[in-house]
């Protein structure tokens, strides 16, 4: 999380808070639901869209957790590599030793945000049952739906309660309430009049 804060010309304090972990969170939720409005109207192609929003956001908070763990925490490398799966492996392995932490297997939904983000690309992907094939562009339309999406949600929430809590890191920051608490540390400090500013 960051706080901002800017003295303008006529002395007038604004300040603002981000947390992009935080906001993916809930941008993950409104793209969600923004999706299933689509599909009840039928419009397949709005649907389509938030299903790609929605997915990108949903990893981008599982990353800002995963790095926020290994910034706050020394965690042991058994997987060697500095990829996602690779760090998401490590951190269970270490959380597992404070606590119960559920199995994640996002191999395919990884692979579709992979191919929303970098369109054009090809992956290899062999499936559990041991299938291999080649996917493109086209698997984010033929893969991604809302069933696919809560699937991995169903799997990746509580990974990543599990691992916050084992590690003692927020899954989200509380923005308004930083804010709050560094404009009354600005208050004692004499600082009297504030202008708050929030994305």
């Amino acid at each position: 999380m960051q706080i901002l804060c800017e003295i303008e010309d006529n002395g007038d304090i604004k300040i603002a808070s981000y947390c992009l972990r935080t906001d993916s969170s809930l941008d993950y939720l409104a793209f969600k639901e923004e999706a299933k409005q689509a599909l009840a109207k039928s419009d397949i192609k709005a649907y389509a869209r938030f299903l790609r929003a929605a997915l990108i956001c949903l990893f981008s908070h599982a990353e800002g957790v995963v790095n926020e763990i290994y910034q706050k925490h020394k965690i042991p490398a058994v997987f060697n590599g500095n990829r996602f799966c690779d760090r998401t492996r490590n951190i269970a392995a270490e959380a597992s030793k404070r606590g119960k932490v559920p199995s994640v297997n996002f191999r395919l939904e990884k692979h579709l945000r992979d191919l929303i983000a970098h369109p054009g690309i090809e992956i290899a992907f062999q499936s559990p049952e041991g299938q291999k094939e080649t996917l493109d562009y086209g698997a984010t339309y033929q893969r991604l739906d809302l069933k696919a999406l809560e699937s991995l949600e169903a799997q990746m929430s509580p990974w990543i309660d599990a691992v916050c809590s084992a590690f003692g890191v927020s899954r989200v920051e509380d923005t308004d309430k930083a804010i709050s608490d560094f404009v009354q540390e600005l208050r004692k400090a004499g600082y009297k009049e504030l202008i708050q500013e929030r994305p």
